[in-house]
C-alpha cells in the first residue's frame, strides 16, 4: 500500500473530502476517513495533481490530501574491518 496522508474535512475531522467521476463531469462529496484508507489499501493509489488539494487518485477518485513517498535509503554502506 502506498503511503497517503488523507486531509481532514474541515466542518467534521473524521471524513475526507473527494471528488468522483460523474458522467462526463465529475461531483463532490465527503466520506469516513476509516474507509478511504480501506480503499486506499485494497486499491491501486496513484499521486495526483488534476485537482489541487485532491492528490490522492484512487480508482478514478480523487481525496484530499497526499501520497507520501518513503524515504529511499543512503547508497552507502559501513565495511567491517
Amino acid at each position: 500500500m502506498a503511503d497517503v496522508k488523507f486531509t481532514p474535512y474541515k466542518a467534521d475531522k473524521d471524513l475526507v473530502e473527494y471528488i468522483y467521476p460523474a458522467g462526463s463531469s465529475f461531483g463532490k462529496g465527503t466520506m469516513p476517513i476509516a474507509k478511504a484508507k480501506a480503499l486506499a489499501s485494497a486499491k491501486t493509489v496513484i499521486a495526483s495533481d488534476k485537482f489541487e488539494g485532491f492528490g490522492i487518485e484512487i480508482d478514478g477518485s480523487f481525496f484530499a490530501g497526499k501520497v507520501e513517498t518513503p524515504k529511499k535509503a543512503s547508497g552507502f554502506t559501513k565495511k567491517g574491518k
